[in-house]
C-alpha cells in the first residue's frame, strides 16, 4: 500500500498527540515515519529530539536536534530541555557552546547566566543542607542528638522560552 506523501504532518501530530500522553515510543515511532516522508522537516526532527530528551535520551536527543541543521539551536535546544529538569551544570555547558557560536543571540547569553547563577545557588544549598544535617545538634536534651530538619528550598524555576526551531 502506498502512503501519499502529504501526510507526513499527519504522523507529525499523531507523535505529538503519543508526547503529550507520555506514550514516548510510540511518539517515536510516528515522528520517524513523519521524517521517513519528510526528511528534512526541522520541527519533526526536533520533535523527535524532544521526545528521546523525554526519554532520558540526551546524546541522542542531541544528535537529532544537530542534524536540523543548526548547531547552535542543538546546543541550545538540549539546554532548555536540561535546564527544565533542574540539570543546570549541563545546561550551563550548552547555553556557553549556543552562544560561542551564535554570539548575536542574546537568548543563549541569558540561558548561560541563568543556569550557572541556579547551578551555583543549588550547590550552596545542596552544602548547606549537608552540613546542617551532619552538625546540628538538640542542645537541650544532653545524651540525646536529633538531626535539625532542612529548611525546604523553593521549587526550582522552570524557563518559559520554547524549543527554537530551524528553519
Amino acid at each position: 500500500m502506498a502512503v501519499d506523501q502529504g501526510l507526513d504532518y499527519v504522523f507529525n501530530n499523531l507523535g505529538y498527540s503519543y508526547l503529550l500522553q507520555g506514550s514516548l515510543d510510540l511518539a517515536i515511532e510516528n515522528f520517524k515515519k513523519a521524517l521517513n516522508l519528510d526528511s528534512g522537516n526541522a520541527r519533526y526532527r526536533n520533535n523527535l529530539g524532544l521526545a528521546y530528551a523525554k526519554k532520558g535520551q540526551h546524546e541522542v536527543a542531541f544528535a537529532e536536534f544537530k542534524q536540523s541543521g543548526d548547531e547552535a539551536k542543538a546546543h541550545y535546544n538540549i539546554a532548555q530541555l536540561y535546564y527544565r529538569e533542574g540539570l543546570y551544570k549541563e545546561a550551563e555547558v550548552h547555553f556557553a557552546e549556543a552562544a560561542a557560536l551564535k554570539p548575536s543571540d542574546p537568548d543563549s547569553s541569558r540561558g548561560l547566566k541563568a543556569a550557572a547563577s541556579l547551578g551555583e545557588i543549588l550547590a550552596k544549598s545542596e552544602k548547606l543542607t549537608q552540613k546542617t544535617n551532619d552538625t546540628t545538634v538538640n542542645k537541650k536534651r544532653p545524651g540525646r542528638q536529633r538531626l535539625v530538619k532542612p529548611v525546604s528550598m523553593p521549587s526550582r524555576p522552570r524557563p518559559s522560552q520554547a524549543l527554537k526551531a530551524s528553519g
